[in-house]
């Protein structure tokens, strides 16, 4: 299982969903989608929609607000890796600079649990822990076409616009 934390409009959810696909088509797993920083309490937060359903993406399950399923469904060392990375950029937060080295430093060992959190910059993952682990954690920017580039060609087939013409 991808679980995929959405956020942002319409550029950010493509990244992330690009990213997603790109675990996806190595693993084959399903992507769950949660949308809970795109609605707030069931409202739409400063404009912010699905904006996936404009676009024909392959199929997807989606939730709201069920934090659970990282708490449920993480291993041990996938909720202290996780822990330890939150509390690290919480110290680091108002330093951009440390935080960004803070973040790719910690990607080696973020990348070994299946946890995908990059904020700023660009990381070149390895893959080769996705059969690891069942529950494979995105939450990040990704927004360079390099974390997608193998699965490009792929993505330009699928996201295509859906008509508003019956």
């Amino acid at each position: 299982m991808i679980y995929l934390e959405m956020s942002g409009r319409l550029g950010n959810q493509l990244f992330r969903y690009s990213f997603a696909r790109r675990i996806q088509e190595i693993c084959g797993d399903e992507i769950i989608i949660d949308f809970k920083r795109v609605y707030n309490k069931g409202k739409k937060e400063h404009g912010w929609d699905n904006s996936l359903k404009l676009f024909k993406v392959k199929e997807y399950k989606e939730v709201v607000g069920k934090k659970e399923i990282f708490y449920k469904n993480t291993t041990i060392m996938q909720k202290i890796v996780y822990f330890f990375y939150k509390i690290g950029n919480k110290l680091l937060k108002n330093n951009k600079k440390k935080l960004m080295r803070y973040q790719l430093k910690m990607q080696p060992i973020l990348n070994k649990y299946n946890l995908y959190f990059l904020e700023i910059g660009y990381y070149p993952y390895d893959f080769k822990y996705l059969k690891r682990t069942k529950l494979k954690y995105v939450c990040g920017c990704f927004e360079c076409d390099k974390f997608f580039k193998e699965i490009q060609d792929k993505l330009k087939e699928e996201i295509q616009p859906i008509s508003s013409k019956n």
